[in-house]
This record gives C-alpha cells, sequence and structure tokens, in this order.
C-alpha cells in the first residue's frame, strides 16, 4: 500500500465513496445526453405511428374508391376528342345544326388562347379552340345551345356575341335571324 496517496491510505472507505460518486455522476452525464436523442427518436417515431394510423383508417373501402375513379375516368376518356381530327369534330357541330334547324359555320382555332390567367396547363388534357356562327331564328337558337349543353364533349365556353337583325331586315311575316358568334373549346387528348 505504499504507492496510494495517502489520503487514500487513511480513509480507504470515504476514497472508495467519493470515486463511486464520480464514476456514478460521469455514467447520469452519458445518460443524459444519449437521452435527448432518444426522446428526438422517440418523438419521430411516434409522429409515424401516427401518420400510419391515419392511413390505415383513411384507407377502409380505398378498393371501392378506385373502382369509382376508374369508371370517373373512362367516362371523361370517353367525352374527349381528338385534337388533330377536324373532320369529325367539325361533324359534332354539324349534328347539332340538323337536330336545331340553323345554319352553322364551324371554324377550328389555330391556337387555343384560354382566358384563364394561371391556369395549369395539363399534358393529358389540352383544349382545342373552335369559332361557331350559327344563323336562325331565336327559338332555334336556344335549341342549339341546349343541344350543345347536353352534348357528348366537355366545352368551355371562352366568349360569345349576338347580333340581331336590322330594322330593315325583319318583316312582320317571318321571324327574324339572329347570328350568334362562339368561341369555345373542346377538351381534347392530347
Amino acid at each position: 500500500m505504499a504507492s496510494l496517496p495517502p489520503l487514500l491510505q487513511r480513509f480507504p472507505i470515504a476514497s472508495g465513496c467519493v470515486g463511486l460518486g464520480l464514476l456514478l455522476l460521469v455514467g447520469l452525464y452519458v445518460r443524459s445526453s444519449t437521452l435527448d436523442e432518444a426522446k428526438a427518436a422517440l418523438g419521430e417515431k411516434d409522429a409515424e405511428c401516427v401518420k400510419i394510423e391515419k392511413n390505415v383508417q383513411n384507407a377502409v373501402g380505398i378498393d371501392k374508391q378506385v373502382e369509382t375513379l376508374s369508371a370517373g375516368l373512362a367516362k371523361l376518356e370517353a367525352k374527349l376528342i381528338r385534337a388533330g381530327d377536324v373532320g369529325p369534330n367539325k361533324q359534332y357541330f354539324y349534328d347539332f345544326e340538323a337536330t336545331s334547324g340553323v345554319k352553322l359555320t364551324p371554324r377550328p382555332l389555330e391556337k387555343s388562347s384560354s382566358k384563364i390567367k394561371g391556369a395549369v396547363k395539363s399534358s393529358a388534357f389540352q383544349p382545342s379552340g373552335y369559332n361557331l356562327v350559327v344563323e336562325g331564328r331565336f327559338p332555334q337558337i336556344i335549341a342549339f345551345l341546349e343541344a350543345l349543353e347536353r352534348g357528348t364533349h366537355h366545352y368551355r365556353l371562352v366568349d360569345f356575341a349576338v347580333q340581331r337583325p336590322g330594322q330593315e331586315q325583319s318583316t312582320e311575316g317571318s321571324a327574324a335571324k339572329v347570328v350568334l358568334n362562339i368561341n369555345l373549346e373542346l377538351l381534347a387528348s392530347s
């Protein structure tokens, strides 16, 4: 025992308790530093658990929802036109001419200019613009607009102008003709 300092030789139990206390303090420091890391990891795991739990709750009936969305998408795709098929697209408007009794002149527009600012251009769908000049009596024009509204394709009315006949054109025996100029966009697949 000659190599130990004299204080340790004189108080061996007290020296052992002080050494043990120092070891416990070092252990407590190490444990508290890893405790913060463990609490942060626990918080992340709790958040992930809550997210997974919400996903499981929201997944109830997802197969039926996917089936409904697929059916809706099939209906939407059935109402799309092909932008490059000018003949069938014009024939769509000529069918309205036959049913409503108006005289119709459809012209495809070169580039559809959307008046909606900030509109998102989707790569799956694009507008296909048309200018329609519709001539007929007022009830025929209304019948044409109703047929267009109930039509098989989705459209967006961009603008329109209605011209009524002048005094020299109207006669008492026949109903006056009305000219309707419509710019519209049909929803097309790209």
